[in-house]
């Protein structure tokens, strides 16, 4: 059986869809449990909310005495 040329297509444009998002993955390890505690906690409905958030606090923090 020969492949389908929009198979193939499909194929490829899947692939390159995983590529760009391996690009901008990251692995954050043991922190990961930590990490979706965080998201719930603050009621965040995607990481990117959870990534601003800490670097905000990061770049200016908020010190309490």
């Amino acid at each position: 059986l020969a492949a389908c040329p929009l198979n193939t297509v499909k194929k490829r444009a899947k692939k390159r869809e995983k590529e760009k998002d391996a690009k901008s993955r990251i692995y954050i390890g043991k922190a990961f449990e930590r990490w979706r505690e965080l998201r719930q906690q603050k009621g965040f409905h995607s990481d990117i909310q959870v990534a601003l958030f800490l670097l905000d606090r990061w770049v200016n923090p908020v010190w309490f005495f």
